[in-house]
This record gives structure tokens, sequence and C-alpha cells, in this order.
């Protein structure tokens, strides 16, 4: 039995699908090849592009569901992978895609095995979609923040125990604001960094070192 959740005034194209036990949900998200073709008649190319979707479930190690880490993989890294080839198909040379990793992708959280190996796996597919889609002129980054003031991190800031534990492994002692990554993407995106590919930007104040 699944609870389907259309979103975007009922278009069928965008639906979460959650089915009971689930640790996370599951993101269905299908383009029809005409729409596909339709919005790029009307709109003209695409140029920047930003995979920004992500689940942040938790489980031990020893214990994590074999369906939280599908629906884990699916959102966080199929998510890019797909967008950033339905991206890619309508982009000439100069186009931009970025993808949002995280510093977890290269620090180990615990009891956040499955987030981690997905950020691990955004990284480097970043790398290979910067590879492969250079021949077209096309760049690939990511931006790996650490704690950012967001929704997601809104209990480590209620909990004064694990707030204190996030300010000591970050040497600036404080949370990034969305600004700063904004930042990092504009950057990005924008012609100063045109000679810049297959890079990860760490937006995590040296969190990554500690």
């Amino acid at each position: 039995m699944t609870d389907e959740r259309p979103h975007h005034d009922s278009d069928p194209r965008f639906r979460t699908t959650i089915r009971p036990h689930d640790s996370a949900p599951r993101l269905r998200f299908t383009i029809p090849q005409h729409d596909s073709h339709h919005d790029s008649q009307h709109f003209g190319r695409i140029d920047f592009w930003v995979n920004n979707a992500g689940v942040f479930p938790y489980a031990l190690a020893g214990e994590i569901p074999a369906d939280q880490m599908r629906s884990t993989l699916a959102v966080n890294v199929e998510g890019v992978l797909y967008g950033a080839q339905t991206a890619a198909r309508h982009m000439g040379p100069g186009g931009a895609i970025v993808n949002m990793s995280s510093v977890s992708a290269v620090r180990v959280r615990k009891g956040r095995g499955a987030y981690c190996t997905s950020k691990a796996a955004v990284a480097h597919l970043t790398e290979s979609l910067a590879v492969e889609f250079g021949d077209r002129g096309i760049r690939v980054n990511s931006i790996a923040p650490g704690y950012i003031d967001t929704e997601m991190t809104r209990w480590v800031q209620e909990d004064p125990v694990a707030l204190r534990h996030a300010l000591d492994v970050v040497p600036l002692h404080r949370f990034g604001s969305p600004e700063e990554v904004f930042g990092a993407l504009l950057f990005l995106l924008s012609d100063s960094a045109r000679y810049i590919t297959g890079h990860s930007i760490a937006v995590d104040g040296g969190s990554r070192h500690v």
C-alpha cells in the first residue's frame, strides 16, 4: 500500500511515494520526452542547472534497513544523475551544472551511514559527469556544505549538547548561512569559474579538517 502525494498543483510528473516502514520517502520524478522537448523549444536552451534535493535518514550502520538505503540512494544519487542527464540534453557549450553534496562525503557521521555514502557518491559522480560532459563544453561541480542554518539542522541548534559538539568541530565556531552557500553557487555558475569543472567547494567553516 502506498501513499502517493502529488506536487505542483497535482502535476503527475512530480510524485513522492511513501510506503509503510520506509525511513525516507521514495521520489519518483519523470519528464515525458515530449514535455522536455516542448519546454526547451519554448524557453530555449538550459544554461544552468542545480541538483538540490536530499533526505537525511538516521540508523546505526548495523541496523540500516534495505528500504532506507534504497530510498536514500534513489533521492540523493539517482536524482542527481537523472537531473544532470535531463539538463545536459538541452545545454550547449558554456552550460553549468552544480550538485549539492555535503561535507559528510568525506567525514563519517555516526548514525548517518546511508546519507554519508550517498553524498560520497554524489562527489564522485560529479567528477565523472565533469569528465564526460566536458567534451560538450558543459561544466559540472559540486558544493559540500557543513553545518548550515536550515531546517535540516534545526534539531542541532535546539539541543545544547548537539550544538556544543557541532561548534567544537567547526574551526570558525558558528553555523554557516544559506547566503554563504549561495555565494559559492553563484561563483560556480558564473564566468569567473569558466575553467573550473569536476571540483567540490566546501562551505563548512573548515569542519572537514577536524
